[in-house]
């Protein structure tokens, strides 16, 4: 017997993952797999930016485009372990905030970065639908993201 996996993609999520369905601006854009945030000036959905800070966090599930008059309600994933796409360089298990490029994580700066930004902690690379063996044990050693790698984020 063959087991066939499709190739991942940023906004693929693990069975672990809580998905929302939120509303979002008719010109609001954003991916699939796009780190988002709620705003909590409208309380609709936005491709977080780089320097967005004191937000709820989420991963786009459904892109978004702008659609003038239209209501859109995204689905995003606002809990376990969802597929991002790295920023920059990333340790291993460290915490991840938006940046690099919008929609994007980057690594998260303990000593100068404010804890508003954390969207959540990098768990692994994404090469396969599983998230790393190193969440179970006897798992094998997470490496170092690099920029516009697919990663699996627990969210927080």
């Amino acid at each position: 017997m063959v087991t066939q996996f499709a190739q991942v993609q940023a906004g693929d999520f693990h069975v672990d993952a809580t998905l929302i369905q939120g509303n979002c601006l008719d010109t609001t854009v954003f991916a699939k797999g796009d780190v988002v945030f709620l705003d909590p000036t409208d309380d609709t959905w936005k491709q977080a930016l780089t320097t967005t800070t004191a937000k709820r966090f989420g991963v786009a599930f459904d892109a978004a485009a702008s659609t003038p008059g239209a209501a859109k309600r995204p689905r995003v994933i606002v809990h376990g372990h969802a597929i991002v796409v790295a920023g920059g360089a990333i340790g291993p298990h460290n915490r991840v905030k938006p940046g690099g490029t919008n929609g994007r994580v980057i690594e998260f700066v303990e000593a100068t970065d404010a804890f508003n930004t954390v969207v959540g902690t990098y768990a692994g690379p994404a090469s396969n639908s599983e998230v790393p063996a190193t969440e179970r044990a006897g798992g094998s050693q997470i490496l170092a993201a690099a920029t516009n790698d697919k990663i699996w984020v627990e969210l927080t």
